[in-house]
């Protein structure tokens, strides 16, 4: 994980204002960690997983009702007043298609004395890369999804998303886990009685969300003017550009990516595909690749040591069969 300190000042800051409405909250069927309640007496250790609990902007809790791990949002309408009202049209849009790639939204909650305060409930997410992928496959089965979700904005609902980074593109990890993970020490368990122990992602398919739209604009008024059109290049480019530091330019083999990347990455904006373009033409890349090059395991480009690599090359030919063997696909779709 990430390491990422606060200055003991911002610390406090944050931990008072959550420990502050943890009674609402609770009042409202959310239940914060023992550490950010008013009863507790240290300031909170908040060495928090910097792409996604940033800033104590984001903190996870319980929904009180089911036991569902949560992450709450705080947001400032005087700052971001266009990401809640997105919030309340996604709110609306859950549920109702697969095809919809944006972060759910379960409830919005207007702030117990503090007027210009809004939190958003969605589900806790993880950073998309993390655990590792293993192999092409899997790393097939995510850029179906992005490039699906990609599409839905822009040609379904009419939003161009403003920041395809990598911090931004985030998943519903619980398939992972048997045992729920602590979002602020993601590799030990929630109650600490041992390592996370993820499953792989070919076993237990997860989804892939867009997150963060504070940078989002709704492009519905002015659909197909030039300022529209070069709002989507942008989101096009900036995902290509994750897509190379992520995986094109830290592993071997995915040179069947580089016409689609070149394509995404053009430095005219008006010579780079639509989402639409973009989704279809990655689906006949799919379509092409084997099945024995989408059960291949990913190999960095650094190389691994001779022995260990030989032992991790065994050990993947013998999970490969096995799930050759029972049918498990070699693309885990969910």
């Amino acid at each position: 994980m990430l390491s990422f300190e606060l200055e003991p000042e911002r610390q406090d800051t944050i931990a008072a204002y959550w420990r502050k409405h943890h009674t609402w909250l609770a009042s409202k069927g959310y239940v914060l960690r023992t550490s950010l309640r008013a009863s507790w007496t240290p300031a909170a250790s908040l060495d928090l997983d910097p792409r996604y609990l940033q800033r104590g902007v984001v903190i996870d809790a319980t929904r009180a009702s089911d036991g569902m791990h949560v992450a709450l949002k705080r947001v400032c309408l005087d700052r971001a007043s266009g990401e809640v009202d997105l919030a309340h049209y996604f709110q609306a849009l859950n549920g109702k298609s697969l095809r919809n790639h944006c972060t759910p939204i379960l409830d919005i909650l207007p702030v117990d004395g503090e007027e210009k305060d809004v939190i958003l409930v969605m589900p806790l997410l993880k950073s998309f890369d993390e655990p590792s992928f293993k192999t092409f496959g899997e790393v097939v089965a995510f850029l179906s999804q992005i490039f699906e979700g990609l599409e839905f904005l822009h040609d379904t609902v009419n939003i161009t998303h403003g920041e395809c980074i990598s911090r931004h593109i985030m998943m519903d990890a619980s398939p992972l886990y048997e045992h729920p993970y602590d979002p602020s020490f993601p590799t030990l368990r929630r109650d600490w009685a041992g390592p996370s122990k993820p499953r792989s992602r070919t076993s237990r398919p997860v989804r892939y969300y867009f997150v963060d739209f504070g940078h989002a604009k709704s492009t519905l008024a002015k659909a197909d003017t030039a300022e529209v059109q070069e709002l989507r290049a942008a989101d096009i480019y900036e995902l290509g550009n994750t897509i190379r530091k992520v995986f094109f330019n830290q592993y071997d083999g995915f040179e069947f990516l580089y016409p689609v990347l070149a394509d995404m990455m053009q430095v005219n904006p008006s010579d780079r595909p639509t989402a639409r373009t973009l989704f279809r033409r990655f689906l006949n890349v799919r379509d092409s690749l084997s099945e024995s090059k989408l059960r291949a395991r990913l190999i960095h480009r650094n190389g691994e040591p001779l022995l260990r690599k030989i032992g991790n090359d065994v050990s993947h030919w013998l999970v490969t069969a096995k799930r050759s063997l029972v049918g498990v696909p070699a693309i885990p779709d969910a």
